[in-house]
C-alpha cells in the first residue's frame, strides 16, 4: 500500500496500555483497515505484544472501542476500522481483582474516612 492507502485513527490508550507505552493518545496510521492489521501495526510500533496479543487474536482481558463499539460486536479481530476512527485499547484484567484491607477494617471504617 501507498502513504496515501494508510489508515489514520485517533488511539487511546488506558490502563496496562497506557503505563507501557507512556502516552494517552496519538495519532496513529497503518496499513490495512481492520482490527488485526492495527494489532499487527502496533506491535511494530510499540512493545506490547505481550499486552495486546495471544498468538493472532487477542488476549482474553483486551477490549478494543471502535467509534464507541467494541470490538468483538463488530466483527472482532476482522472488524473494520474506517479513516478517522478512534480506537481505544484497555485491558481489564484486573477490574475485578479485590483489593486487600487491614485486618479488621470495616466499611463503617472506609466511609469514616472519606474513601
Amino acid at each position: 500500500m501507498s502513504g496515501d492507502d494508510l489508515t489514520r485513527v485517533t488511539l487511546r490508550f488506558t490502563s496496562d496500555f497506557r503505563a507501557r507505552v507512556e502516552q494517552n493518545e496519538v495519532e496513529f496510521a497503518f496499513n490495512g483497515n481492520t482490527l488485526r492489521a492495527l494489532m499487527k501495526a502496533l506491535v511494530d510500533q510499540f512493545d506490547i505484544a505481550d499486552l495486546l496479543t495471544a498468538g493472532e487474536d487477542l488476549r482474553p482481558y483486551v477490549r478494543v472501542v471502535i467509534n464507541g463499539r467494541f470490538s468483538y460486536t463488530v466483527g472482532g479481530t476482522e472488524a473494520e476500522i474506517p479513516d478517522g476512527a478512534s480506537v481505544v485499547l484497555f485491558a481489564c484484567r484486573g477490574a475485578l481483582t479485590p483489593v486487600p484491607l487491614p485486618a479488621g477494617t470495616t466499611l463503617s471504617d472506609l466511609r469514616d474516612e472519606g474513601t
